[in-house]
């Protein structure tokens, strides 16, 4: 609870390798890359976390699937949420705004759920 990871010189947070993520009233903000990477079969759950100001995607997921809940995704530099190659992604409760390309799905294995 309560983590905060800023001005990264390259990825935020990166889970990978069916690796998992519990986040919960954090902020990734600042950084040079992806503010947070889902991959290679990894699971992340993130609630109440401000995710901005990346000069990436907010969120990428890769071949994973993440669950973000009440989540504030905004002023990134890629696309707010960005899932691919078999990619899952819920969206509960959250904001999306001001990313410099929204969200979008890369292929048609993939899918972003809003609930």
């Amino acid at each position: 609870d309560g983590t905060s990871v800023e001005l990264c010189g390259q990825t935020g947070i990166d889970v990978g390798g069916g690796g998992r993520l519990r986040m919960r009233l954090g902020a990734v903000r600042g950084g040079h890359g992806v503010g947070l990477l889902v991959r290679e079969q990894a699971d992340a759950a993130v609630e109440s976390t401000e995710i901005a100001d990346n000069a990436g995607h907010g969120v990428e997921v890769v071949g994973a699937q993440a669950t973000l809940v009440g989540c504030t995704i905004r002023g990134n530099g890629g696309r707010g949420i960005w899932a691919r190659e078999g990619a899952s992604v819920v969206v509960e409760q959250g904001t999306l705004t001001g990313n410099a390309r929204g969200q979008q799905l890369a292929d048609r294995t993939s899918a972003i759920r809003k609930q």
